[in-house]
């Protein structure tokens, strides 16, 4: 809701504004101009005697009317199985069934519990001191949830994440400290140690050395790291005497014998574990209880803090260098429906140590919140570069901070006409007050008149500001609209802090809220945030219900038909469902079918007839005009109207760091990580598991080539060039997919071509011998035939390669085969009841001799789906429906 709009709710639902000037007191009401019915309404609006505000707790009224929350979702969460569990149970009891229901058996166990989504992620991040800590203390309506650091600064030393209570938890706060391995915690101060050593010792030469820019730069960076290595260590071991001070820490560098130093690394690594103990962490772990805030915040902060060195002061140390991450469990309102948040350190940060916990942190959460301040948010470097860099594949929250900031009397802020207007009627009113203060004599009169004073001024300032937020709002959604999934909020912690506290309006004007609790944003915010996770919550249910129950039952019942004829009728409709609720049974058939369609059809059919278009007949002539051909579409479909090229001529210089850092850097980022994430997964898999490894890989390409169709042309072809398919061993699997990452960690557009042009030319010397073979032949149909066994054993690159490269007689033959194999494909794709029935002769015997114990055990079995498909009918569907109607 507007500023304009809430004010006007506001005034005419507080019934406390009815209250007259009068009551209790005997004065005469000055009176507004009276040429406007709003001036009137106004005026008695606003004449009231409320002068103070209890602290603002959150209500009901905050949580989103989403399904979940109607009273009848537990019941549907309890009804959503029971139909499986009926036929199961039912089917368990017999002990003489028919083997072809055990499959049955094993497939419906997917039915008996619901597979609800893990906890949503929301990763919080933003710069030191713009309102990050304040914005979770917020919206979670406990102070626990992010901590300061020294002098009230806010610092984020270690990934905080904030979790619902425990189901067994006994207090208000449970902490889980994890901490660092032995292993990897010398790592760390092995590493900053022998930073500090490098600079320490070699300071003079660094000096005589440096001749330019570049050089001191390289020198300051270096410098920089040693700060931050010696205050790691002074933060780890300040009660140590060699650390006391950066005098005494420098000393103790500088005498070792080198940044590897083995007395120096066993001298750190027996204080680590003296610390370490210290602490009482088991097995990596430290668990606390806290009962309020006050206690939990010193229970974290020797994990958490940076302790003040200072060789007068006897300060404790901190672990945080060595911490990896603290998760708090509490009961904050916002985080009951299966949410987590987290408190991260800031990208910007100085200490590379906190820098690179983000990053790490930052791949595996479902969304980020990036917190900002109001000054100059639409152009803040910062933001473009995080926005650029994590908001196209991540759900982004854009938090806007310190709205209530606002210079001068706000009212040179943009602003619509019925905001000025508004404007315009509380100023007449405002001076109409002063007036009345002035005039009368009466200390109780005053008193009054100055809170309605307050109110008016206060009322007024919020439409400026409600003016300015819809201005930067509109014009961050203009600058990023079509390039990520933003949603923006502009919130006051400030403010919603006066209101959480309480107030008197006789109190100083500080202390007075100059905004509503709605207008602070915060509720909206929390409401957002609140309704995150929870959403799919629902959908995960509404897919068991409508999707995976009926699908299972109807499996069910074709395995309890005997005839082929009635099984092929009961299947036809089923496969032809428009909501995908193919059997479960059999939906790994119909995957393999489309993936054939999408791994091979694409491949081929798409880029072989552009290909074939430059009648290109050697490999480096290929190369080279595939270079420009892709190039020039690729700047095309990017919507460039003039080539940046001439023609024939490639590009030199500006302009090709220019065009590979616009266009197409984004994509190689996006490529190597998707493939950095199949080369990981090839680790864990079993040799019977890569054909879903191929699918997978064909899928990431077929999404990215919507987007930059002709850059990625070939991508189908490496992967299949890289041999990942059903036959390897893991080691195998494991080398083409580093193989494969090496290839795609581009660094521009030319690096691209030069990797692919010589690759593609390596393999030309293969390429020519399947060319002697496919000359060999001495008909058109055993070439054809030749091709297709080429194409369905994998080998499409071959038959791409040959394509490209052999004269037009052999080329025609290779066009037919290939043609010939995509209309097989299709026709397997469109029609697959043939190859699903062909999967239940695995099933079935018909020549087995149904006894009439079988017989009896069937036709009962029919009944029971038939009964739980009118469970399904009659009891589940009502339960969804009322949820799903629930606002």
């Amino acid at each position: 809701m507007t500023g304009t709009r809430f004010i006007k709710q506001e005034l005419h639902d507080d019934p406390s504004m009815d209250q007259d000037l009068d009551d209790g007191h005997q004065h005469k009401r000055a009176k507004l101009d009276t040429d406007t019915e709003a001036n009137n309404a106004l005026v008695t609006d606003l004449d009231d005697d409320d002068r103070c505000a209890p602290p603002y707790k959150v209500g009901d009224h905050e949580m989103p009317r989403l399904a979940v929350y109607c009273p009848q979702f537990p019941d549907l969460l309890e009804a959503a199985t029971k139909p499986i569990h009926l036929v199961l149970s039912e089917i368990k009891k017999a002990r003489d069934r028919p083997n072809d229901l055990d499959e049955f058996l094993r497939t419906s166990k997917r039915g008996t519990k619901v597979d609800m989504p893990n906890a949503k992620i929301v990763a919080t991040l933003g710069e030191s001191g713009k309102g990050k800590s304040s914005t979770l203390i917020s919206i979670s309506d406990t102070q626990g949830m992010a901590f300061t650091g020294n002098g009230g600064g806010s610092v984020t030393n270690v990934v905080h994440e904030y979790h619902p209570s425990r189901p067994n938890q006994t207090k208000p706060f449970e902490v889980e400290i994890n901490i660092m391995n032995a292993e990897k915690r010398n790592e760390i101060v092995m590493s900053c140690f022998s930073k500090c050593h490098a600079v320490f010792t070699n300071t003079q030469e660094h000096g005589q050395s440096i001749s330019t820019a570049e050089q001191l730069e390289i020198v300051q960076e270096l410098e920089a790291e040693a700060r931050d290595g010696l205050q790691t260590l002074r933060t780890l071991f300040c009660d140590r005497s060699e650390f006391s001070s950066d005098e005494k820490a420098e000393i103790f560098v500088r005498k070792a014998k080198s940044g590897s130093d083995k007395a120096v690394g066993t001298k750190f690594k027996n204080w680590l574990g003296e610390l370490t103990k210290k602490h009482g962490a088991r097995d990596g772990v430290v668990t606390l209880t806290a009962s309020d805030t006050q206690e939990l915040s010193k229970l974290v902060e020797p994990y958490a803090r940076t302790p003040i060195i200072d060789e007068d002061i006897d300060e404790e140390p901190s672990l945080w260098p060595i911490v990896r991450i603290i998760r708090i469990y509490s009961d904050a309102p916002v985080l009951k429906e299966n949410l987590i948040l987290a408190d991260l350190p800031g990208t910007s940060d100085t200490n590379q140590l906190r820098v690179k916990a983000t990053h790490s942190y930052l791949s595996g959460c479902d969304a980020i919140m990036l917190v900002v301040t109001m000054d100059r948010v639409v152009d803040k470097l910062w933001l473009e570069q995080t926005l650029r860099k994590f908001g196209r594949t991540k759900k982004c929250f854009l938090v806007i901070t310190k709205i209530d900031e606002l210079s001068g009397n706000g009212e040179d802020q943009k602003m619509t006409a019925a905001l000025r207007r508004e404007i315009e009627v509380l100023k007449i009113a405002i001076t109409t007050a002063r007036q009345e203060f002035r005039e009368t004599t009466d200390v109780a009169v005053k008193a009054i008149v100055r809170t309605k004073l307050k109110r008016l001024e206060a009322k007024k300032r919020s439409c400026c500001i409600a003016a300015r937020n819809e201005a930067v709002t509109k014009a961050l959604e203009a600058k990023y609209r079509g390039k990520m999934n933003l949603e923006i909020f502009c919130v006051s912690n400030l403010e919603y802090e006066k209101h959480k506290t309480g107030y008197f309006m006789e109190d100083d004007d500080e202390n007075i809220p100059k905004l509503s609790v709605k207008e602070t944003g915060i509720p909206s915010l929390r409401h957002r945030l609140f309704n995150f996770p929870a959403r799919s919550r629902y959908e995960a249910v509404r897919f068991h219900v409508r999707t995976l129950i009926p699908s299972i039952l109807n499996a069910g019942q074709i395995m309890c038909l005997k005839s082929k004829t009635k099984r092929k009728d009961t299947i036809e409709p089923i496969v032809r469902d428009p909501e995908g609720t193919c059997p479960v049974l059999f939906a790994k058939q119909r995957d393999d079918l489309l993936n054939a369609m999408q791994g091979l059809v694409q491949a081929t059919r798409q880029a072989l007839p552009a290909w074939r278009a430059h009648g290109v007949t050697t490999a480096d002539k290929w190369a080279e005009q595939y270079k420009y051909a892709a190039y020039n579409a690729f700047c095309k479909n990017q919507g460039v109207r003039k080539s940046p090229k001439k023609k024939g001529k490639p590009l030199t210089g500006d302009s090709v760091v220019s065009w590979n850092e616009q266009l197409l850097l984004p994509v190689a980022a996006l490529l190597v990580d998707e493939f950095k994430k199949l080369e990981l997964a090839t680790l864990k898999l079993d040799t019977d598991y890569c054909d879903r490894i191929d699918a997978n890989s064909i899928d990431v390409v077929a999404k990215l080539q919507a987007q930059h169709e002709s850059l990625l042309v070939p991508m189908p072809l490496l992967i299949k060039q890289q041999g990942v398919t059903r036959d390897l061993t893991k080691k195998a699997v494991t080398d083409a997919g580093e193989a494969l990452r090496q290839k795609l960690s581009l660094i521009g557009y030319d690096a691209y071509v030069n990797t692919e042009g010589s690759y593609l030319s390596s393999q030309m010397a293969n390429v020519y011998e399947e060319i002697l073979q496919i000359r060999g032949k001495n008909s058109h149909a055993n070439r054809t035939e030749y091709m297709r066994s080429k194409i369905r054993g994998g080998n499409i690159e071959v038959g791409k390669s040959v394509f490209a490269s052999i004269p037009n007689g052999i080329q025609d033959a290779a066009t037919r085969a290939i043609h010939d194999y995509h209309d097989d494909l299709r026709a397997r794709a469109q029609e697959p009841l043939g190859e699903l029935a062909k999967n239940f002769d695995n099933f079935f015997d018909d020549n087995a001799i149904e006894t009439d114990e079988s017989k009896a055990f069937r036709k009962k079995t029919t009944e029971w789906i038939a009964a739980a498909h009118e469970i399904l009918d009659n009891e589940v569907e009502p339960l969804l429906k009322a949820c799903e109607n629930y606002r």
